[in-house]
């Protein structure tokens, strides 16, 4: 047994948060993905990739280097581009984030690296906005079939289970959508989406005064690493995290 992901969405339909542990594919970056939703979900867009370069290069400039450094500022660099002091720390620090799943900036690769990844097999799966829009449309599809089979007025939606994975959902009176995915052999979590939306949702999110959880509004996710750490720490206590 084991949990897959988690999803928040508001009353826009939008996904406002991702978190994700044991995918058996990774994430593939969408262009509609709202920012601050989770790393490495969303295609920056040029003035990021062109703020992330500058920062980068001032950063590396104002850092003192050992005499026998390679002064990476005299690299010549494609446009675009951005050449990394170290590959290894990069590796680091984007594992790091992934075990986290904390919010970072957009890593810039160099040219060869592009050219590199442009040859490699695509990745499998869907593109995150797509892969959102998919999630939510399941959900919307099933609660409308359930409401025209139901006898009763009040009977919701809780989840419903594959031969692989089992989703699950918590929705608030005000709108949002706390989706789990997990093992098709896992009991109803339903209370565990209850918890995290009365303890960290309502701790870290809601009572945050710097964040504004409508989407139409601030027009990006939930900018949360508490919120986001405490997550990861309560999903991995569960009996069946693994």
């Amino acid at each position: 047994m084991t949990i897959y992901s988690l999803y928040i969405f508001d009353r826009h339909c939008e996904c406002i948060y991702y978190q994700g542990w044991h995918r058996t594919t990774p994430t593939r970056p969408g262009k509609d993905v709202l920012p601050n939703v989770a790393p490495d979900t969303r295609i920056p867009s040029k003035a990021e990739q062109e703020a992330a370069e500058a920062a980068a290069t001032s950063q590396a400039a104002a850092s003192p280097k050992p005499n026998n450094a390679l002064d990476y500022a005299s690299v010549p660099r494609a446009p675009g581009s951005a050449v990394l002091p170290s590959t290894r720390s990069q590796s680091q620090a984007q594992q790091q984030q992934q075990q986290l799943g904390l919010r970072g900036v957009p890593v810039l690769v160099s040219a060869e690296q592009q050219q590199q990844a442009a040859t490699q097999p695509q990745k499998r799966g869907l593109p995150f906005d797509e892969e959102c829009k998919l999630v939510y449309g399941v959900i919307f599809s099933l609660r409308s079939m359930m409401k025209k089979l139901s006898s009763k007025e009040d009977e919701a939606f809780i989840s419903f289970r594959t031969s692989t994975y089992k989703l699950h959902l918590f929705e608030t009176l005000s709108g949002f959508k706390f989706v789990l995915f997990s093992d098709a052999n896992v009991d109803s979590l339903r209370f565990v989406l209850r918890q995290i939306y009365q303890g960290a949702f309502v701790e870290f999110v809601l009572r945050n005064p710097m964040i504004e959880v409508d989407s139409r509004v601030s027009g990006e996710g939930i900018d949360s690493q508490a919120f986001r750490m405490s997550v990861h720490k309560f999903i991995s206590e569960l009996s069946v995290f693994r």
